[in-house]
């Protein structure tokens, strides 16, 4: 059986669960870059909530046009995920 390089971080918190299970693996968790906002309706206020302390951390927001509106309408900058560039950019960046 091949190995598939798993890696594991327990922690009552998410954010510290992610970040050990990163640490684990070997990986550094981004200091700066873009961060993609996409989110059921249901889940709109807890989203709101990550996307302002992301923002508040440097991070570019980029989301899809309805992300967009409910973004802004909370005074947060956004850029689009269109097809073409941007969207290729979002993925590549």
């Amino acid at each position: 059986m091949r190995s598939i390089g798993e890696a594991f971080g327990a922690d009552p918190e998410f954010g510290l669960a992610f970040a050990k299970g990163m640490m684990s693996a070997g990986q550094t968790l981004p200091a700066h870059g873009r961060v993609c906002i996409s989110v059921h309706d249901r889940d709109k206020a807890e989203a709101l909530e990550l996307a302002r302390d992301f923002a508040g951390l440097g991070f570019t927001l980029m989301a899809a046009l309805e992300g967009i509106r409910l973004l802004r309408d909370k005074v947060l900058t956004v850029r689009a995920l269109q097809d073409g560039p941007a969207r290729t950019e979002a993925r590549n960046g």
